[in-house]
């Protein structure tokens, strides 16, 4: 006689458990993400400039809110929102046509904004972003692709 289950209710448990193995597996992964939901403000080197994100981020979905503060360019709300499955999300930002794509690598989040800044001008950023000092920094690897030539900085937000 062979060893293990062979009723129909020992199969059952064993598909529950296998259920319930894999909403904790997705639970830990889920987890593991960071939560980059705050106020964070950009440590700028230009007296009259300031940029404030505020960030909602839920298991789904990110809304990232740029209040920006400028002397040269002009004040300005961008107000964005993105799946963090990496779909591409179109929206209208000031009136123009924009898109924002967002996903995870690790502990590593990538957002992307295209916007059409002005009819001769579109805007294509992609940023890395990682949390480092305990939650208390939001580093930022930048490359701006348009308007040329392309231009790579890095910026560090401070949780407010």
């Amino acid at each position: 006689m062979r060893a293990g289950c062979v009723s129909q209710s020992c199969h059952l448990t064993r598909i529950f458990f296998l259920f319930l193995a894999g909403n904790a597996a997705a639970a830990l992964l889920a987890q593991a993400r960071p939560d980059l939901s705050g106020v964070w403000k950009l440590r700028s080197t230009r007296a009259r400039y300031s940029e404030i994100w505020t960030v909602k981020q839920t298991a789904r979905d990110i809304r990232i809110r740029m209040d920006i503060k400028d002397d040269q360019l002009g004040d300005r709300v961008l107000d964005f929102e993105a799946s963090l499955d990496g779909t591409e999300r179109k929206q209208t930002v000031i009136g123009t046509p924009a898109s924002m794509t967002a996903s995870w690598d690790g502990n590593a989040f990538f957002l992307e904004i295209e916007r059409q800044a002005r009819p001769d001008l579109v805007l294509h950023t992609r940023r890395r972003l990682q949390l480092a000092a305990g939650g208390k920094r939001l580093e930022s690897h930048t490359t701006q692709y348009s308007p040329p030539p392309v231009v790579k900085r890095e910026e560090v937000f401070d949780r407010q």
